[in-house]
């Protein structure tokens, strides 16, 4: 049985902005461990609801061996690298901004 955890209990919600590029999105799930390794952040793999869950989809779509590959690329990004990810827009351009 799973035993849930004690004490302060934090919720994190997240969406993936252009999950629907499966190959966006492996990179972007890749960025996001990166993250929590660097911060020293540990997900733990309890989930309440994953609707629409963007790995899923990218790993049927992409076939495990690219998905895997995209995820290990930006899992090796530095945090420059990933900002740049995460801030470009769904074409994979980077923002623009209005002044």
């Amino acid at each position: 049985m799973l035993e849930l955890p004690t004490g302060t209990v934090t919720f994190l919600f997240t969406d993936i902005e252009g999950s629907t590029r499966h190959d966006r999105a492996a990179r972007l799930l890749g960025a996001w461990a990166r993250i929590g390794q660097e911060f020293g952040v540990q997900f733990p793999d309890i989930a309440i609801d994953r609707f629409g869950d963007p790995e899923l989809e990218a790993r049927v779509a992409l076939g495990e061996q690219e998905f895997e590959r995209a995820h290990a690329e930006a899992f090796g990004s530095s945090l420059e690298e990933i900002v740049a990810l995460m801030t470009e827009d769904q074409e994979g351009s980077p923002p623009s901004v209005d002044r």
